[in-house]
C-alpha cells in the first residue's frame, strides 16, 4: 500500500489551486485513461452519503470554505492511497481505512467525499478532505503528513494482511522525498533534484559541518552549485541554478535554522550567482538506471538540448524520458523494454509479489536489451493501407491521415499525421510496397525563404518522410 498526497497546479486564470468541487467531481467523474469508478462514499455531510448525495454536498462544503475569508491557502487535501496489483479490498474495509487516514492527518471532524477507482494496474482510493472545520471554520494543515500516512499504511497492511508498500530498508532515499518529488518522478521518470541532493546527504553534511562562519558554509555550498536560503521560519538547501532543493534540516539537525544561527550567528545570504557549467545536482538524469539503455539515454538528452536551443513540434515529443520513450515505442523494442522494466519496477515498489508479472517484465526486457545491442538486420516494412480517415477511426474526430504497416511478423500497426499524405504522396508508393518510414524535423520556411538566424530566431517543424525500398536494399533486409 502506498499513500500520496497530490500536489494540485494553481488554475491558470484563477492564479490559485482548483475549489474542492473540481477534485470532488474528478473523483466522482473517474476520467483518467481506462478507468472507473467503483465505489463512492462521503462522509460528515450533512447532505447524505451517498452518489446521488454528491451535488448537495459540494455545495454544503463550498459554502463552509467561503465562510473562511482569513485564509488564502488550498481548502483541500488530495490523498490517493494505492493498493498492490491484484488487491481489492471489500467496501467496509475501505472505508475503515479511509477513517484512520482521516484520523491520522487530523480530518475525523472534517467533510470529505472518497471513490474508488478501477480498471488500472493497482486499485486505489481518492480522498478529498475539506481543510475547513464545519462547525468552528478553521483551516487545519496537517504538520508532516508523509510520517503520519507512512505509519497508517504500515498499519493497515498488518491489520488487513495488505502487501506492503514503500519501506525504509527498501529505498533509504524514497522515503525522504517529498510527495512533490514522488510525483515529478512518476510523470517524467526523471531524478527530481531533491533524490540528487540526498544521496550526497552524508557526504555535505560532512563537509558543510567544518565551516565556522556563514561566509564559510556559503562558499562551501557554492563550490557545489548551492546555496543555503531563508524558506518561511526555517532554511532551504537549494541549487543556486534554478532554486530547487530540500530542507536544510534533512542533512541532519544540526543544519536547522535555530541549530545554524546558534552555531555561525544571525543568517547571512549567499553571494554566489550559479555557476556557468551544470553541476551535478542540475544534470537531468534517469530516475532508475536500466541495463542496455546507454545509447538511448544520450539520444534522448541530445534531442533535448536541440528542443532547448530551437523548439520544435517533435521536440514535444522529449519534454521527459518517460515520453520519449513512449513516443519511440512503436519503432524501438528497447524502448518497449524500458516501459517494462519501470513498471516491474513499480510492482516491486507497491509490493507486488515476486511471482506476479513484474519478475516476466524483468526478463523481458533484459531479453529485448541485450538484443538491442545486437547487430540489427532490418526488417521488411510493408505497407499495407493508407488514406484520409478520422483520426483513430472514432466516430466524430478531426480528419487526419493514417498509414497502416506491418514489420516483420509483428502486428500491423497504424501511425497518424496530418503531413503523412504528402509524405506517401512524395515518396511515390503504393499498398503491397517495401518502404521506409520515419519522422525528423527541419527548419520551417516562409514564402520568401527560410527564416532568418537559428536558435534564437529559428522555427522548426517536424516532417514525415516516406520512401519505397530499393532492389539493391532489399538483399540487406530480412
Amino acid at each position: 500500500m502506498i499513500a500520496h498526497k497530490v500536489m494540485e497546479k494553481k488554475d491558470r486564470a484563477a492564479g490559485k489551486p482548483p475549489p474542492f468541487s473540481k477534485r470532488a467531481y474528478y473523483i466522482a467523474a473517474a476520467k483518467e485513461g481506462d478507468e472507473k469508478l467503483d465505489h463512492l462514499w462521503i462522509v460528515n455531510a450533512d447532505a447524505g452519503t451517498e452518489r446521488e448525495d454528491l451535488d448537495l454536498a459540494v455545495k454544503e462544503i463550498m459554502a463552509a470554505h467561503s465562510l473562511n475569508t482569513r485564509s488564502q491557502a488550498d481548502k483541500t487535501y488530495h490523498l490517493v492511497v494505492s493498493f498492490a496489483a491484484g488487491e481489492k479490498p471489500e467496501l467496509d474495509v475501505l472505508k475503515d481505512i479511509e477513517r484512520h487516514f482521516a484520523q491520522a492527518l487530523g480530518f475525523e471532524d472534517h467533510a470529505r467525499v472518497a471513490g474508488t477507482h478501477d480498471n488500472t494496474d493497482h486499485y486505489h482510493i481518492h480522498i478529498a478532505y475539506s481543510k475547513i472545520h464545519p462547525e468552528k471554520l478553521t483551516i487545519h494543515e496537517p504538520r508532516q503528513d508523509f510520517k503520519a500516512l507512512a505509519r497508517t499504511c504500515r498499519a493497515m497492511e498488518q491489520k488487513y494482511g495488505l502487501q506492503p508498500g514503500i519501506t525504509q530498508d527498501k529505498d533509504p532515499i524514497e522515503r525522504l522525498l517529498t510527495p512533490k518529488a514522488r510525483d515529478y518522478e512518476a510523470t517524467t521518470w526523471e531524478a527530481s533534484t531533491e533524490r540528487k541532493i540526498l544521496e550526497h546527504r552524508e557526504r555535505l553534511a560532512e563537509v558543510f559541518g567544518q565551516a565556522t562562519t556563514w561566509a564559510q558554509l556559503q562558499d562551501l555550498a557554492a563550490k557545489e552549485g548551492l546555496a543555503f536560503a531563508k524558506r518561511g521560519n526555517g532554511l532551504a538547501l537549494l541549487t543556486l541554478k534554478g532554486g530547487k532543493g530540500i530542507k536544510a534540516s534533512t542533512l541532519g539537525r544540526n543544519f536547522s535554522r535555530k541549530a545554524l544561527e546558534e552555531k555561525l550567528g544571525a543568517f547571512e545570504p549567499s553571494r554566489r550567482t550559479a555557476p556557468a557549467k551544470v553541476t551535478r545536482f542540475n544534470r537531468v538524469r534517469p530516475s532508475k538506471r536500466l541495463a542496455g539503455m546507454g545509447s538511448m539515454w544520450r539520444h534522448y538528452v541530445t534531442m533535448r538540448g536541440r528542443q532547448a536551443k530551437a523548439p520544435s513540434l517533435v521536440g514535444k515529443l522529449y519534454r521527459n524520458w518517460k515520453a520519449f520513450l513512449y513516443a519511440d515505442a512503436l519503432i524501438d523494442p528497447l524502448a518497449m523494454a524500458l516501459i517494462l522494466s519501470h513498471r516491474g519496477l513499480l510492482d516491486l515498489l507497491v509490493g507486488a509479489d515476486a511471482s506476479r508479472p513484474a519478475r516476466r517484465t524483468s526478463e523481458v526486457a533484459k531479453s529485448a536489451a541485450a538484443r538491442s545491442m545486437e547487430p540489427k538486420v532490418p526488417e521488411k516494412t510493408i505497407l499495407l493501407d493508407h488514406g484520409k480517415a478520422p483520426y483513430r477511426h472514432k466516430e466524430g474526430a478531426p480528419d487526419s491521415y493514417f498509414v497502416t504497416i506491418r514489420t516483420g511478423d509483428r502486428a500491423p500497426a497504424t501511425i497518424w499525421g496530418n503531413d503523412l499524405g504528402q509524405a506517401v504522396e512524395a515518396g511515390k508508393v503504393k499498398r503491397g510496397d517495401v518502404i521506409s518510414i520515419s519522422l525528423g524535423d527541419e527548419m520551417a520556411k516562409k514564402s520568401t525563404g527560410r527564416w532568418p538566424g537559428r536558435a534564437r530566431f529559428g522555427a522548426n517543424r517536424y516532417v514525415w518522410r516516406v520512401s519505397k525500398v530499393t532492389v539493391q536494399e532489399m538483399t540487406k533486409i530480412r
